[in-house]
C-alpha cells in the first residue's frame, strides 16, 4: 500500500553521518500508540504494586493470560 502522507524527518540525525528517515502515517500512528501503551504500563505498575503487594508479578502474569484469551476470542 502506497503511503498517503509522508513525513520527512531528515533534519533529525539518526547517526553520525546525519542521515534521516521518512515515516509514513502508519509508522507515526504506531509510534504514538506504542508510546501511550508503554507509558500506561509504567503508570499502572505503581497502582498494581499498591494493591497486590509482593504478588505484583503474579497479577501481571494473570493479566497477560487473560489478554491472550481475549485476543483469541476477538480473532475467532
Amino acid at each position: 500500500m502506497k503511503a498517503l502522507i509522508e513525513v520527512n524527518v531528515s533534519k533529525i540525525p539518526l547517526d553520525s553521518q546525519g542521515s534521516g528517515c521518512t515515516m509514513n502515517v502508519w509508522s507515526v500512528a504506531a509510534l504514538g500508540i506504542g508510546s501511550m501503551v508503554g507509558a500506561g504500563i509504567f503508570a499502572l505498575l505503581g497502582q498494581v504494586a499498591l494493591c497486590a503487594g509482593h504478588e505484583t508479578y503474579l497479577a501481571f502474569v494473570i493479566g497477560g493470560i487473560v489478554a491472550v484469551f481475549s485476543g483469541y476470542a476477538a480473532a475467532g
